[in-house]
């Protein structure tokens, strides 16, 4: 399936609030704005009308990250066959784009955690949670799911909330419990997120060791990028 993706694809209280009247049309960054204020109230049918209002008035990577966003809006909402469809169309729309590569991720995402669609739904919901600030929570819905079937992307995510919270200790300890309960997990972005914690604690040689494996195992992965991003940081 993972093969067929890429195939296919190469500040307010109360959010009814933030709802358009006819007028001049917002700029960008307010519509983003609006946006991330529907999903902090979890707003998502609101969310998700406001960008599908307004992404046929830009173009480029304006247009491109509406998309993203839309398809994230769905994702959020746990409307998987939305943002599946969403995360294609913007990839195949916009190759260039610099948020491509993140939408592919979710594709990969999506497609590894079929296994288990309700844990796979609060996990999209908790992946919300932490996109909008609401760290603790994000990470305490986390930890409630590590025993799932889909537990391995449970650590995975824990591991980036704790990083998000500045606990850089759990945060590897949550990768250490995913290589623990986990040996067979395929997440393909795991080396890039441990090398990103490894070079945060000051374990740079560790960190390059990780990234050259990965690159070497996997050189055109979508998640490539992220480690040639990485080992630049390295030897500058």
């Amino acid at each position: 399936m993972i093969l067929v993706i890429i195939l296919i694809v190469f500040s307010v209280a109360n959010p009814g609030r933030l709802t358009r009247r006819p007028g001049p049309m917002p700029d960008f960054e307010s519509i983003i704005a609006d946006n991330l204020e529907y999903l902090k109230h979890d707003a998502f049918d609101k969310a998700i009308a406001l960008l599908r209002l307004h992404q046929d008035h830009f173009s480029g990577e304006s247009r491109a990250q509406i998309e993203y966003c839309l398809a994230e809006n769905y994702f959020f909402a746990s409307k998987i066959l939305n943002a599946r469809d969403s995360y294609m169309n913007m990839v195949r729309r916009h190759p260039a784009s610099v948020q491509a590569n993140n939408a592919l991720e979710r594709l990969y995402q999506i497609e590894g955690m079929r296994a288990d669609t309700a844990a796979m739904k609060r996990i999209m919901y908790a992946l919300c949670l932490l996109e909008t600030g609401r760290l603790d929570a994000g990470r305490d819905s986390l930890r409630q799911l590590v025993r799932s079937k889909i537990g391995d992307y449970a650590c995975y995510f824990l591991a980036d909330a704790y990083q998000r919270l500045g606990d850089l200790p759990m945060a590897l300890a949550a990768l250490l419990m995913l290589d623990e309960q986990f040996p067979e997990s395929r997440i393909t972005g795991l080396p890039v997120l441990r090398a990103e914690l490894l070079i945060a604690t000051g374990d740079h040689e560790k960190a390059r060791i990780v990234i050259e494996d990965f690159l070497v195992k996997d050189p055109v992965s979508i998640f490539a990028v992220k480690a040639r991003q990485l080992m630049k940081r390295l030897n500058h």
